[in-house]
């Protein structure tokens, strides 16, 4: 987003705001944009004395808490802008679930507009929270430096599995470990990559999973906590064969879309499923690794499924439509 902003977009004047202390994320985005144009805010007290600023401008969220919401709510910024990465949307009907949907429910009558990326964040969003200042946006992501081409596809056998997207899903990558482990015949010719690249934080949950893991696969298996630039990203997934991403809501449309154009085969569930089946590209549910025999399972997409899933996600990818839409959008605030 940084880079589409900072090169496609440079006439809407913006300069680019994170909040949140981590040194090896921050170097990133600091090589990506120029030093002028980034603020680094570690603490609420730092953000305090940007007040001024941000309420004579308009604000847009990407990526960020409810807690930091509800502080720049407090600060009085009125023009807030929203993009909703499929959290929230939903509806839990415990009682403390009612509790933090009322919260929700205030915090989102606040944002001038909201942009999805997928439609069913938006039918949910209009559902749920009664709200119509919703936009369907593209996925920013810089086609142009994509640097694998229609050329690269291939079929071969199977043998890099990728259980995505990042350590925030980190409840939903044992469950596929276990699933691996104890359903098909692999523990010796495939190599397992936790994808666990955003923030991860050790807790025990995650030395449950490293122990369980190592247990299972040995060094088979691999913990992947590093941050990549975006070129050592594509290079990263391109080694990728089958891509599993067990979250239900929306997750990693990013490393969905790069599989998709690299020709990898996905095992997906919930929103993610249901929105990349719509569009026309073969992937499969992670229910479909119950049914599988280890053949099935390692068995790559044929090359016609492959140049059909580059084509769709090359069209919808299409960096004049993205900037088209995401255009759109931001002349909503001038």
């Amino acid at each position: 987003m940084l880079i589409f902003f900072n090169e496609k977009l440079p006439d809407y004047n913006h300069n680019f705001l994170l909040i949140g202390k981590n040194p090896n994320n921050n170097k990133v985005y600091q090589n990506i944009v120029p030093e002028s144009d980034i603020f680094i805010y570690e603490n609420i007290l730092k953000l305090y004395f940007l007040r001024e600023n941000l309420k004579s401008n308009n604000v847009i969220l990407h990526g960020v808490s409810y807690k930091w919401m509800i502080f720049l709510i407090l600060l009085q910024i009125k023009k807030i802008h929203w993009i909703c990465w499929g959290s929230g949307t939903k509806k839990d009907n415990s009682l403390k679930g009612k509790l933090i949907f009322k919260v929700k429910k205030g915090i989102f009558k606040r944002f001038i507009s909201i942009g999805v990326l997928m439609n069913e964040d938006k039918l949910n969003l209009k559902k749920n929270f009664k709200l119509d200042n919703i936009y369907l946006l593209n996925y920013i992501n810089p086609e142009k430096k994509f640097p694998f081409n229609i050329t690269d596809l291939k079929v071969i056998h199977c043998s890099n599995i990728y259980i995505g997207n990042n350590s925030s899903n980190l409840n939903t990558y044992l469950p596929i470990i276990e699933l691996l482990n104890d359903k098909f015949e692999i523990k010796d010719n495939v190599k397992i990559d936790c994808m666990l690249n955003y923030s991860f934080k050790e807790s025990s949950y995650s030395k449950k999973l490293f122990k369980i893991g190592k247990e299972h696969f040995g060094d088979n298996i691999n913990f992947n906590t590093k941050f990549y630039n975006l070129q050592e990203y594509y290079n990263y997934m391109y080694k990728c064969d089958i891509y599993i991403c067990n979250v239900k809501n929306q997750s990693g449309l990013g490393a969905i879309y790069t599989c998709l154009k690299l020709g990898k085969k996905l095992y997906l569930r919930g929103e993610n499923y249901n929105w990349i089946n719509s569009l026309g590209c073969k992937v499969f549910h992670v229910e479909d690794l119950k049914k599988n025999n280890t053949n099935e399972f390692l068995m790559d997409l044929t090359l016609k499924q492959k140049l059909n899933n580059f084509k769709i996600i090359s069209e919808l990818r299409n960096e004049q439509n993205v900037i088209k839409n995401w255009r759109g959008f931001l002349d909503l605030m001038k």
